[in-house]
């Protein structure tokens, strides 16, 4: 396309040609999303090209530019990027709570033909200034420039939201002068949702995403405001809409609570306090047991690469935790979810947990076998025979002849 318009890539001061820069500033309205006129296309070209020069070879040959080239390049995805978007929330009364929720927060921005260009142009700036050096990077990627790609998440589509959270991560693993940007941003984001919780965040998933990204990239001693992120991910338990969410927040929990071994206890008390009775709903009831049995999972994994002396202290908050969890369980197959009880069901026929639940073998006696000869509980004959044959298989109860 550079060759099209007859006309070098570089000026004479070693920046960008000025013409090829005026074609990639300007910005576009598509008011009619299905017309893409000569000039949407020459731009789109354009970026593409210069996507280009960013490229480091398979043989790592790389062409390195003038400070003032990089900049003009960081001027085109500043400017492209600066449409102010509306707050990320929708009110309650237009949330469908069904499968028709994903459509509301995904609408398809026809402005993408020219973003998702921009947006490679960002990814092959970030790699290539490590290449040539971090001094243009930390100049050029300021608290300004972070904080504007940051507010791209509010994007009401769901491949924009996603193409800025990847870049995030990119900018924060191969630029360390960026992370306390980004981590202060994700945490303020959350804080606010969480604040407004009669609203839905549609982009919290993502925010929940680039933190769990953070714990997992950094040992304990490395992260920052630790008891500032335990708290936040208590709170994101609250909000009337973590079914939404609830997957990358559970895998994000059980990231930190490795790292943090010593928080296990108190926040799967949390937890079971959380689900309560038999009166919450069978979904709340679902979700939290399986955030629990992500929990017995770490601390399966943890007792088994500990030493003989952190063992013995694993197994007293085993026992601290599993008179809580088993009643949980009770409680889960006394409920009409046929989902739910099959579900505890098969957790409680879990090889992996077998040697922590018969650390209470009084305690499973008197929850279990009341709850297995009472009629008037909602067991199935097949689930009580499957019951029965759990307990055996724990040696517990013998099966009469």
């Amino acid at each position: 396309m550079t060759e099209n318009l007859e006309v070098d890539l570089v000026d004479e001061n070693g920046g960008m040609n000025q013409i090829i820069k005026d074609v990639c500033l300007q910005v576009f309205d598509f008011k009619n999303p299905n017309e893409i006129t000569i000039e949407m296309e020459k731009k789109y070209e354009l970026l593409n090209d210069l996507c280009l020069t960013l490229v480091i070879e398979d043989n790592g040959t790389i062409n390195k530019y003038c400070p003032a080239y990089y900049c003009d390049v960081l001027e085109i995805i500043d400017t492209n990027l600066s449409e102010d978007l509306p707050p990320p929330k929708l009110e309650p009364e237009l949330i469908n709570f069904g499968p028709g929720f994903n459509k509301i927060v995904d609408d398809v921005d026809p402005r993408m033909y020219h973003l998702k260009p921009v947006y490679d142009l960002l990814s092959q700036l970030t790699r290539h200034l490590i290449e040539v050096g971090q001094d243009y990077s930390d100049v050029i990627f300021d608290f300004c420039f972070i904080e504007k790609l940051f507010n791209r998440l509010r994007s009401r589509d769901e491949e924009e939201r996603n193409m800025v959270r990847l870049l995030l991560m990119e900018i924060y693993t191969n630029n360390k002068t960026c992370r306390s940007n980004i981590f202060k941003l994700i945490m303020q984001e959350i804080i606010t949702a969480i604040g407004q919780k009669s609203n839905v965040f549609f982009h919290i998933d993502n925010l929940i995403d680039l933190l769990y990204f953070i714990i997992e990239n950094h040992e304990a001693n490395e992260l920052e405001n630790s008891d500032s992120i335990y708290r936040i991910l208590v709170s994101l338990h609250r909000l009337p809409y973590l079914y939404y969410y609830y997957e990358v927040l559970f895998s994000c929990c059980v990231s930190f609570l490795e790292k943090f071994p010593n928080k296990v206890q108190t926040f799967t008390f949390f937890i079971l306090h959380t689900i309560g009775d038999k009166t919450e709903s069978p979904t709340n009831r679902i979700m939290f047991t399986i955030e629990i049995i992500h929990i017995l999972n770490l601390l399966k994994k943890l007792y088994d690469q500990s030493s003989n002396e952190d063992k013995n202290e694993l197994l007293k908050i085993v026992d601290k935790l599993m008179p809580a969890i088993l009643k949980m369980f009770a409680i889960n197959l006394q409920t009409l979810n046929t989902i739910l009880i099959n579900y505890t069901l098969k957790q409680l026929s879990n090889e992996d947990f077998v040697p922590f639940y018969t650390r209470q073998n009084k305690l499973i006696r008197e929850i279990f076998l009341l709850i297995f000869e009472d009629e008037s509980n909602f067991i199935q004959w097949e689930s009580t025979t499957f019951c029965r044959q759990i307990l055996t298989y724990m040696h517990l109860i013998q099966i009469p002849k």
